[in-house]
């Protein structure tokens, strides 16, 4: 098991000006949710998409 399991549980609210700047891409707005300067810090491998 990884580190992860075994730590508390946190939560922390993410206001939309705390992410890096939108860049468009293939038609597509791209925005970074996870790694490369955004706020979010993870302890474990992980990625996430969203379409809209």
């Amino acid at each position: 098991m990884t580190e992860a399991m075994w730590r508390k549980p946190t939560y922390r609210q993410y206001e939309h000006e705390e992410f890096p700047q939108v860049s468009h891409e293939a038609g597509y707005k791209v925005k970074t949710v996870i790694g490369a300067d955004a706020p979010i810090l993870l302890v474990d491998e992980i990625e996430m998409y969203e379409h809209g």
